[in-house]
């Protein structure tokens, strides 16, 4: 299988490593239109392009990783698309959401591949969560809450020129992960984003909402990238209440509760699979990938329609 990473920044590079790492039998070529990137690669023996078009049609991939600024993507994925190449994209699929819709749509129409990089489903203890819930081990779901607690000061660019970073950039993997636990849809919200007295950032990293999904299941989350207290993993700290116990995540570690403690779950045997490795096996297999496009783009309606209860200051309903 030949594959091209369009983007070699540090996302890119991550990605680069990890492919070259896990799947050696994959041809990697790189495009990249900053040359001085191209000193990651020293010593490697891997084809190198500064335009896509060019990348595209002397290396014939398979598949194309686009891994890009946001404001990017779109360019990128179109050209892939127009080539009939199925798509790994970074998170979003656009920065805008009605971009990200037109998108998801000509991949549908072309009947072509399109898997967003969502990782935070793929980690073990999330995984393992999903398969208790199924299982029913708690009963029904009732209510959800979410704590997302991290001191995280950054100077990436993208992030800094975001109006609402934490719900546009962070929050989205939560919001990804409700939809994926719950297996249910979103109704309507109400969010709060602000900047808290003293933040290192002049924009909006901490947020508030609630959000009613499908059957009545209720989910309040509270989250900061501000805070100087106690952090809480990437994923943050959850407690998923049933009609016949709770669920917890905290630090990382899962717990069951039926009314005789916080009993803890070993997730060891869990399989730590990428969600690259998950679009291989969806192409390998024909079917649609776990985080496709028309999966995806749910999870950034939430982030749409958050942004718009902020803005109106009032409950909204969920139009999908």
């Amino acid at each position: 299988m030949k594959a091209i990473i369009v983007g070699l920044g540090n996302k890119g590079y991550s990605w680069y490593k990890r492919i070259r790492r896990d799947h050696p039998d994959i041809q990697l070529a790189v495009v990249e239109v900053n040359l001085e990137l191209q000193a990651r690669l020293a010593g490697e023996l891997v084809p190198f392009y500064t335009s896509v078009a060019e990348a595209v049609v002397k290396e014939q991939p398979d598949i194309l990783i686009n891994v890009t600024p946001p404001a990017f993507h779109s360019v990128v994925n179109e050209l892939a698309f127009e080539h009939r190449i199925p798509v790994f994209c970074e998170k979003p699929i656009s920065n805008n959401y009605m971009e990200s819709l037109r998108i998801v749509e000509l991949a549908r129409l072309g009947n072509i591949p399109f898997m967003v990089a969502e990782n935070y489903r793929c980690f073990p203890f999330i995984r393992h969560m999903k398969m208790l819930l199924d299982q029913g081990v708690i009963g029904n779901i009732a209510t959800i809450q979410i704590d997302f607690c991290r001191y995280h000061p950054t100077d990436i660019p993208y992030f800094l020129a975001l109006e609402n970073p934490l719900l546009e950039d962070v929050t989205i993997h939560h919001f990804d992960l409700i939809r994926y636990l719950t297996g249910r849809e979103g109704k309507s919200i109400y969010a709060f984003n602000y900047c808290p007295v003293g933040s290192w950032l002049k924009a909006n990293v901490n947020l508030n909402f609630c959000l009613e999904m499908e059957d009545s299941i209720v989910v309040n989350y509270i989250g900061s990238m501000t805070e100087k207290g106690r952090q809480t993993g990437w994923s943050g700290d959850w407690r998923i209440e049933g009609t016949e116990g709770a669920l917890l995540l905290i630090d990382d570690q899962l717990f069951l509760n039926k009314g005789e403690g916080n009993i803890p779950i070993d997730s060891s045997g869990i399989a730590d699979l990428s969600c690259f490795h998950h679009f291989l096996v969806a192409l390998k297999e024909g079917r649609d990938a776990e985080t496709c496009g028309e999966d995806y783009i749910k999870s950034e309606a939430l982030v749409y329609f958050a942004n718009q209860s902020h803005n109106l200051q009032q409950r909204v309903p969920i139009i999908s």
